[in-house]
């Protein structure tokens, strides 16, 4: 109905994007070249930027080199305007890009600075929790991970939040795998 608004047309294939490379299917090189990652919406926050929905899905396709300067830039940019939810989730994301890249000191301040960030958020903090578990079982400190995530998990379910759960739920049966115990990652 209002696909003529170029705004509107902009968000919905960077929308489409996105859940394109987060079901499995490759980057779609037709929907990027018909996004204008230049262009910002002032009425759309940084994390739904077309930019940054591109950016996230060249993470999501492995293409780490191509998100991280669209993921630096909407960190940045959130971060000048005062959206301190989407700095936290972008730097997150950074954190995470970085630990996949093996830049294991530049991972630390994002996550340093995604902690930060945090502040009154209270939902952000089981991503949170997910984001130190991750990093523990990097480092192989699996009693450390598995009580975040049980932590994490327990929070998650007090609240609703099912999504959230489902991703602490795998990082748990990871820790299991690793522990000896695979009967338990079932």
């Amino acid at each position: 109905e209002r696909m003529d608004d170029p705004e509107l047309l902009e968000r919905a294939l960077a929308e489409l994007l996105f859940t394109c490379v987060t079901t499995g299917e490759p980057l779609r090189e037709d929907l990027l070249a018909r996004l204008s990652p230049g262009q910002e919406s002032a009425t759309t926050t940084t994390y739904y930027q077309p930019a940054t929905a591109i950016a996230l899905a060249r993470q999501w396709a492995g293409d780490f080199e191509g998100a991280r300067a669209g993921l630096e830039r909407a960190t940045q940019r959130a971060l000048s305007q005062g959206e301190e939810w989407d700095r936290m989730a972008l730097e997150g994301i950074l954190a995470e890009l970085e630990w996949e890249m093996g830049n294991r000191q530049l991972a630390e301040q994002h996550r340093r600075a995604a902690r930060e960030a945090l502040g009154e958020f209270s939902e952000g903090l089981v991503h949170q929790i997910a984001l130190d578990a991750r990093f523990a079982l990097g480092y192989g400190e699996l009693s450390a991970a598995r009580a975040q995530l049980e932590e994490g998990l327990a929070l998650a379910e007090r609240a609703g939040a099912v999504l959230q759960a489902n991703r602490l739920i795998g990082l748990l049966a990871w820790v299991e795998l690793l522990s000896g115990q695979p009967e338990m990652a079932h």
